[in-house]
């Protein structure tokens, strides 16, 4: 069984009321009135008008103004006649130009022909000079024959014989290539599938049935005569005419049926239909001077009594039918309304008087008396007297405020707003029982009566045939408004301002927006066969109860003809026929569940165009089903698409699959773009799912295949070679580490045994020196017997050398110690020894030292050598100046130490003096590779200069 079969067994069991929407394009379009339409077999609408072509998705419109000659001149484009052929190619006629719309090309193209036609089956036919023919891309003329003119209308039937109409008369090509003449016809309307043969006769609509060699047997005939714009077929075959007087429907044989446009503007073109296409999917789209309208038989047929029904309130409160089949409406200040089923619609019969206008709840009871529930008490239209439980108060809601009303048959059950709950019977009113809350709905079950308050339930059971009662309240898991309630064999069912609840056994199941509803505020509860139905102030949902606790909600808004949206406490209820009625803002919704069935079809998704980032902006281009190649660099790319889904384009969701370095699902909502940013490079294969409002998934036909191309640091290969490169570097680097860690132990070793050298050296040549001197000088004393001042002086010089030797090995002491090899220290150090040594000659010292020092490191033999020239300085001082004062001043820059050691004494020539301590420092300044100056003049003291470099660390 095909598709098209299941699509019309499935119209055949659902409603058909021929009404007409409109289209929401005002505003959209490049001009209103609409000359053509066509439906492509993908989903898209075309239309033409006199300032362009216009492609509409169910959300937006793609418009085409002008096209270009093969000379290359613009010209505008003004189209009356539009078509699509089955593969997908959109033929445009305008004036004595043929343009074509392949699938594969984005603009229009100029044929060299002038007129078409569409077979039957969907093929395009040209007129060409050797007559009609199949087209084909990029075909040639057949022959060299004069081009023959093509006359206005000419159709191909399901035969592929060729029919049009010249000088009244209707001619037929067939096979043989002879024309010939058959019937008189004035005009020439559609050759269809089903090998029929439409005509207009004068004054009279004929269809024929096309035999083989141009045979025609009559089939139907029907008066009409007015003329005919535009015809087109639904999925029923019933024939549909647009004319100057609106459009008419073959709805049975011989007989028509005229459809009112409900046209905005009241002017005498409000009924002018230009053109009529039918779609894949049964809708039937109207071209009028003011806009776009669709027959759609998939549109759920909710029904709404307002103003045009006579009700002048729309905010609904109440409804009742009675056992006349009256249905009884009140409103919120509008008073109460009665209506009476003429014509398939309910029309106002009267009007209720009523001392207050606030109607909140109606019933009848088993008498066929009506009540109605009012701010100022309970009244009964039928009784000798009205109801009144208190005295009258000023103020409402209050103790004469009547919020729920039940009649199970026996007795009328009523509940008031400050909580009391009475008992009716024989119009005899008897309280039973007084809550702590405002009551809100009734629901009975055998002996139990169960009350929703507004703060919770309560179960009333009833005694003595409810004269009595035994109270129990039924906690539920949150305080909420119980407004409505239903029990069927799941459990107990209550519609709250807190959502949805189901009482099964002791267990409470919950549903809210986080589940799929539109509200958590739930005012009405009805059921029928096969779902319940909710109205909320968001919308009516339908609810599928099949996957308990799992519930799936479908919600209908006033996108798909609902009246209303927003709906009120109180008001629902469901006929003896099965019908439901919800009250709200504006007015009240009515329909037939049975009628309301899931769309048979799922949307289609297309590719509309890639966005891509030019010059910090987005620009678009269409989509040409080829890989969308990403340079290296451009990490970032958006994709517009649509679900095609021209019944309710609102309740289209999107979902993409994308396979890639992995698998990812992206849930977009109601969003028609992706944008994807930061893409790693590597190839991608994205899938659009378009997902209906009753669950239907389309899939895109191709995958998207988008190519991220990358850098060359981002291929394999250079990650490969920058892995080797990266190897190789790591083991020259640790090559490199070992060798250097080889050296620098080799250097420690070689500096260590230089340092031993050196102390050995010093210990021999200072304090060797020092203690051998003072050895023989001990020796010699006894041996020359010196007695008073020798001795005296032999002694001090001895003491002398002692402490000699004791400052020598200080210094090397202090100089091997590694924790004094930083320049602080050794300045420290400089300006302790200058400061002894004045101190023991009798001197004053002076000091310019640098605020900071910074903390270089200095070796233990540079430091040596630099105390011993500063020391051998001093002594100089000391024994030959004759001075009063020394200045010690130390200067670094640039990584050198300059010293200057002064005094103010006597000096002395250099020329002609030849001492061995200066000797002494020129030759441990040139071992630091220094500079050593003496600036000196008799009389005018002397300065010893030095000038050190000092090693940068790491040196």
């Amino acid at each position: 069984m095909g598709p098209g079969v299941l699509l019309l067994l499935w119209m055949g069991l659902a409603p058909d009321t021929l009404q007409l929407q409109e289209v929401p394009l005002e505003g959209k379009l490049p001009q209103l009135s609409v000359y053509g339409l066509a439906a492509d077999s993908v989903g898209f609408l075309w239309m033409s008008t006199l300032e362009g072509i216009a492609r509409w998705d169910g959300a937006s419109v793609r418009t085409w103004k002008s096209y270009y000659r093969p000379d290359g001149t613009e010209h505008p484009m003004t189209a009356s006649k539009l078509t699509v052929d089955r593969f997908r190619n959109v033929w445009i006629q305008t004036g004595s130009n043929l343009l074509v719309r392949t699938a594969q090309r984005d603009s229009f193209l100029v044929v060299p022909y002038t007129s078409l036609a569409i077979a039957p089956d969907g093929s395009p036919w040209i007129w060409t000079a050797c007559g009609p023919r199949p087209y084909v891309p990029n075909m040639q003329p057949a022959c060299n024959e004069p081009a023959s003119e093509p006359p206005p209308v000419w159709k191909v039937d399901a035969l592929q014989q060729i029919w049009w109409i010249q000088n009244n008369t209707l001619w037929c090509l067939a096979d043989s290539n002879a024309a010939r003449p058959t019937v008189v016809a004035t005009n020439l309307l559609l050759a269809d599938r089903k090998g029929r043969l439409w005509l207009q006769q004068r004054d009279t609509l004929t269809a024929y049935q096309v035999q083989g060699t141009c045979q025609l047997t009559p089939l139907e005939r029907i008066p009409f005569s007015a003329p005919i714009n535009d015809v087109a077929l639904d999925l029923y075959g019933r024939l549909w005419l647009a004319t100057r007087s609106g459009v008419f429907v073959r709805i049975q044989p011989g007989e028509l049926q005229q459809l009112l446009i409900p046209f905005p503007y009241r002017t005498q073109l409000t009924r002018y239909v230009l053109s009529l296409a039918g779609d894949r999917q049964g809708r039937i789209w109207v071209g009028t001077i003011g806009g776009v309208y669709v027959w759609d038989p998939w549109r759920p047929s909710f029904r709404l009594i307002g103003r045009a029904q006579g009700l002048e309130s729309g905010y609904v409160s109440a409804i009742l039918q009675d056992r006349a089949g009256h249905l009884w409406v009140g409103t919120i200040g509008g008073g109460l309304f009665v209506f009476r089923l003429q014509e398939q619609d309910w029309r106002l019969e009267r009007q209720v008087f009523l001392p207050n206008p606030f109607v909140w709840v109606l019933a009848e009871d088993a008498h066929g008396h009506h009540w109605v529930g009012t701010d100022q008490g309970l009244f009964c239209l039928e009784c000798p007297q009205r109801f009144f439980p208190t005295p009258p108060e000023a103020y409402a809601p209050g103790p004469n405020t009547f919020t729920a009303l039940l009649s199970d048959g026996a007795a009328l059950w009523a509940g008031s707003y400050t909580g009391q709950i009475y008992r009716i019977q024989n119009d005899a009113p008897q309280l039973l029982y007084e809550a702590d809350a405002p009551v809100r709905s009734f629901f009975r079950d055998g002996d139990t009566l169960w009350v929703g308050l507004h703060g919770g339930l309560l179960r009333l059971v009833l005694h003595d045939e409810g004269r009595s009662v035994e109270a129990r309240s039924e906690p539920l898991p949150a305080p909420t408004v119980a407004w409505s309630q239903y029990r069927n064999a799941r459990g107990h069912w209550l519609g709250t301002s807190r959502g949805l609840w189901l009482r099964q056994g002791t267990r409470w199941l919950h549903w809210d927006e986080a589940d799929g509803l539109p509200s958590r505020t739930i005012y009405g509860l009805l059921a029928d066969d096969r779902s319940l139905w909710l109205s909320t102030n968001r919308g009516l949902v339908r609810v599928f109860t099949d996957s308990l606790p799992r519930l799936r909600f479908r919600t209908y808004t006033t996108a798909e003809g609902l009246g209303a949206t927003e709906f009120n406490r109180g008001a629902y209820y469901k006929d003896r026929a099965g019908r439901l009625y919800f009250g709200g803002t504006h007015g009240v919704v009515w329909f037939d569940p049975r009628t309301i069935r899931p769309y048979p079809f799922a949307p289609a998704p297309v590719m509309l165009s890639v966005l891509r980032a030019r010059e910090a902006r987005l620009v678009a281009t269409p989509f040409d089903g080829r890989p969308i190649v990403l340079p290296p660099g451009e990490r970032a790319i958006g994709l517009v698409f649509r679900g095609l889904f021209l019944s309710f384009p609102e309740g289209v969701r999107y979902r993409i699959l994308m396979d890639g370095e992995r698998r990812q699902t992206l849930d977009l909502g109601t969003s028609t773009q992706l944008v994807l940013s930061n893409l790693t490079p590597g190839t991608y294969r994205i899938t659009v799912e378009a997902i209906g409002p009753d669950g239907q998934v389309g899939r895109l036909a191709e995958p998207i295949h988008l190519i991220a191309r990358p850098h060359l640091w981002e291929t394999t290969g250079f990650r490969v070679s920058l892995l080797l490169l990266a190897l190789g570097l790591t083991g020259g680097l640790t090559f490199f580490i070992l060798s250097e860690r080889y050296r620098r132990l080799l250097l420690a070793r070689q500096v260590l045994e230089q340092e031993r050298r050196r102390l050995s050296r010093d210990l021999h040549d200072e304090v060797g020196a020092t203690l051998t001197s003072l050895y023989f000088l001990l020796h010699t004393l006894p041996a020359r017997q010196q007695r008073g001042e020798a001795l005296s002086g032999r002694l001090r010089q001895a003491a002398e050398l002692a402490r000699t030797a004791i400052d020598q090995l200080r210094l090397l002491l202090w100089t091997t110690n590694p924790e004094n090899d930083r320049l602080p220290v050794l300045i420290g150090y400089l300006r302790e020894t200058v400061h002894q040594m004045a101190e023991a000659g009798g001197l004053q010292t002076r000091f310019t030292l640098p605020d900071h020092l910074p903390d270089l490191p200095i070796d233990a033999e540079r430091r040596h050598h630099i105390v011993c020239i500063v020391r051998e300085g001093m002594r100089n001082v000391l024994q030959h100046a004759q001075a009063h004062t020394v200045t010690l001043a130390v200067q670094l820059t640039d990584h050198h130490l300059r010293l200057r050691l002064c005094d103010d004494g006597r000096g002395f020539d250099p020329a002609t003096v030849s001492h061995r301590g200066l000797r002494y420092m020129q030759e441990r300044t040139a071992r630091l590779q220094g500079t050593l100056a003496i600036d000196t003049r008799p009389g005018r003291g002397t300065c010893l200069c030095l000038d050190l470099p000092i090693p940068r660390t790491g040196d």
